[in-house]
């Protein structure tokens, strides 16, 4: 299988957080009793600073999105995740085209 893997640049806020969200969406799915490979697997590639596919974009997407149903619940500022949010999405809607 062919995967188109491309380098997305973080900020170290943006890393910290990016990573701090994924750890949390990852105690989340294992409460559910679910696999966390994917998940585990986008930790180490930001850790590393090494390219990411589509696929591992999406878990980047999807760990944010829960982050801020959670976030929103306690009515706390969404600002940063809003913001990370936004770029990935930019860079996932490129990808398709």
């Amino acid at each position: 299988m062919l995967k188109n893997k491309r380098k997305i640049e973080f900020s170290n806020d943006e890393l910290n957080l990016m990573i701090y969200v994924l750890n949390d969406f990852r105690s989340k799915i294992l409460k559910e009793n679910k696999y966390t490979d994917a998940i585990n697997d986008v930790i180490r590639i930001l850790k590393n600073k090494t390219k990411v596919d589509k696929y591992e974009l999406g878990v980047m997407i999807n760990a944010l999105v829960e982050k801020k149903k959670t976030i929103n619940i306690k009515n706390a500022d969404t600002t940063k995740i809003n913001n990370l949010l936004t770029n990935l999405l930019q860079i996932y809607e490129y990808w398709q085209t």
